[in-house]
């Protein structure tokens, strides 16, 4: 069984730009105008939280009993000339999607690099 917890959760905000939590890091909170700025912000803000938990010797908090382990993949994200946007994670080859905007393109980009990741490891081929 492959548990879905959110690490990070983006939401857009009425007067514009994004936000991002956590539902484990509650300490984690950042806004940008655009995806992409909001989720560098996130890198940074996550490597602060980190450093904080690790400063204070504080477990990182677990969901439920689930011992999790995070990867972090670059993702690569660029609009083509007719509009639509274009995403891929270049260390899962074959692992690209598209969307009419930045965020649909990375949603779609979120849900085939899970679906992915299932896929080898149910075939025995995950090795990080």
């Amino acid at each position: 069984m492959i548990a879905r917890i959110p690490l990070l959760t983006l939401e857009p905000q009425p007067e514009g730009g994004y936000t991002v939590t956590s539902p484990l890091l509650p300490e984690l909170i950042t806004e940008g105008d655009t995806i992409l700025e909001c989720l560098a912000n996130a890198e940074d803000a996550f490597a602060v939280v980190l450093e904080i938990y690790e400063d204070e010797g504080r477990p990182l908090p677990q969901a439920g009993n689930l011992s999790m382990k995070t990867y972090i993949f670059n993702v690569e994200i660029e609009q083509d000339e007719d509009g639509r946007w274009g995403a891929a994670v270049p260390a899962l080859p074959g692992c690209a999607t598209w969307g009419y905007t930045e965020g649909e393109a990375l949603e779609a980009l979120q849900e085939a690099a899970q679906a992915y990741l299932e896929d080898m490891v149910e075939a025995g081929d995950f090795s990080p």
